[in-house]
């Protein structure tokens, strides 16, 4: 619709179901993601953006968040952004809080990700603390420069990209959801 090539991963299969009922014209996978390849999927490891809310990282089996956070970095463009949207407290988590935001930043750093922004909504509002944050880690690297956060490459920057969020713009992308029908995937 905005130019994104749009992909969506999720293990459990009620959910696809329920992603596929609601975007029938995206591709959805079933895949573990603490083993998420995207060339086992038949699709290029070179995503701008990777989206994953609707509490994926607490609702993770305990002890593999390192893992699923290198196999998201792993999956990134140099320059890509790692956005995730998650719970801190029992008024926004239906489990156990189970990870702490020093706990996640931890594990992307250990995965080459910095930390570049942190939200208390998806409509960016400051982050001052309280029970959810939305956060934004970018991979650096490679012979791309990254872009600086939510900016535009123009005609002279190459392809035309946003990598500020869920709702970018340009085209050549690939957006998707990781988590099912609860959140955004995958952009590149």
């Amino acid at each position: 619709e905005l130019g994104h090539d749009c992909v969506g991963v999720d293990l459990d299969a009620s959910m696809l179901a329920v992603a596929r009922a609601q975007a029938p014209e995206l591709p959805w996978y079933q895949a573990d993601l603490t083993g998420f390849d995207p060339a086992r999927l038949g699709i290029a490891a070179d995503f701008d953006l990777v989206v994953a809310a609707g509490n994926i990282f607490p609702l993770l089996a305990p002890g593999t968040e390192a893992a699923v956070a290198g196999r998201l970095a792993a999956a990134l463009c140099p320059g890509g952004l790692l956005v995730a949207g998650f719970g801190l407290d029992a008024a926004h988590l239906p489990v156990p809080q189970s990870i702490t935001l020093p706990e996640y930043d931890e594990h992307c750093a250990a995965a080459g990700l910095t930390l570049v922004g942190r939200f208390a909504t998806w409509d960016a509002d400051p982050y001052t603390g309280g029970g959810y944050a939305v956060s934004v880690h970018r991979r650096w690297g490679g012979g791309r420069a990254p872009l600086p956060f939510g900016a535009r490459a123009g005609p002279a920057g190459g392809r035309s990209r946003r990598c500020g969020g869920p709702g970018g713009g340009g085209g050549g992308q690939r957006a998707g959801r990781l988590g099912g029908a609860g959140g955004w995937g995958a952009e590149a």
